[in-house]
């Protein structure tokens, strides 16, 4: 699972968000008011056949996943839970790239469009044991 990796690929990376699987929406709603977070924003991630709600407060938002698409609907034997760290980058493909110097596949050939002004791309678990999702803004203009 673990292996020997020679250089880091970041420095000093921005943290976009924490991914969480939720359950249902009452999931959601209750931790909104047991925690005093505000919804942000939400979208729909096709790829994933998820509904992302981004919730805040102070600090990364906490992006809540809706899913039917198995993986994401038993993940955790099905109970949700902390899924991915979600790190802002410029550019995900020079990301790739210097992974691919290190014999490391991304988990999707190319970036997903992602539930806000933004591609993401997954470092799979398999490299360092949870899963690590890149961020890159796109602009909207």
């Amino acid at each position: 699972m673990l292996r020997n990796l020679v250089s880091p690929i970041l420095d000093r990376p921005v943290i976009h968000h924490i991914g969480v699987v939720a359950i249902n929406r009452k999931q959601i709603e209750q931790t909104k008011t047991l925690l005093g977070l505000e919804e942000a924003y939400s979208g729909y991630v096709p790829a994933y056949q998820a509904e992302c709600v981004f919730l805040v407060g102070q600090g990364p938002p906490i992006e809540f996943i809706l899913s039917e698409q198995p993986a994401l609907k038993n993940f955790n034997r099905g109970v949700g839970g902390i899924h991915h760290i979600a790190f802002q980058v410029p550019s995900i493909e020079e990301l790739a790239a210097k992974l691919r110097l290190q014999d490391i596949a991304m988990l999707e050939p190319r970036p997903v469009q992602g539930a806000g002004p933004f591609v993401v791309n997954f470092l799979p678990p398999r490299v360092l044991g949870y899963i690590v999702e890149f961020v890159e803004l796109v602009d909207q203009r």
